[in-house]
C-alpha cells in the first residue's frame, strides 16, 4: 500500500476491501472481471476503521498493472481490453485511466 504524494506506506493493515457497489458506477455482474489476482490497483480510501475500505469509481481509479492469467506476464491496454502480447489473450478490468503509468514498486 502507498499513499499517492507521500513517501510512506499506510501503517496497520494492509489488506483493503472494495465492495462490489464501490467499484465502478453501474452493474458489476461478476468482480473476478474488474479485478485480478497480483493486479495493482489505485483506490481512494472511503475509511480506514476495521480495515481499510477502498472504492474505485471513477476514471482515474482502478488496475493501473495487470498480469495474464495465463502465463503472468505484464499485459498492456487495447481501448477498453487488456492484451497479452505473449500468448494472445484478451481480459477485462476495471481499467484506470493511467494504466501502465503512475507509482509502482
Amino acid at each position: 500500500l502507498h499513499v499517492v504524494g507521500r513517501k510512506r506506506s499506510i501503517a496497520g493493515s494492509s489488506t483493503g476491501i472494495i465492495h462490489v457497489s464501490k467499484v465502478k458506477e453501474g452493474f458489476v455482474k461478476d468482480l473476478k472481471l474488474e479485478f485480478r489476482l497480483l493486479d495493482i490497483v489505485k483506490a481512494r480510501v472511503l475509511k480506514h476503521v476495521g480495515g481499510i475500505h477502498l472504492t474505485t469509481m471513477g476514471r482515474d481509479l482502478g488496475v493501473i498493472k495487470a498480469y495474464c492469467m495465463r502465463c503472468r506476464r505484464a499485459l498492456e491496454r487495447r481501448d477498453n481490453v487488456l492484451y497479452c502480447t505473449y500468448c494472445e489473450r484478451v481480459e477485462t478490468r476495471k481499467i484506470a485511466l493511467g494504466y501502465g503509468k503512475g507509482y509502482l514498486k
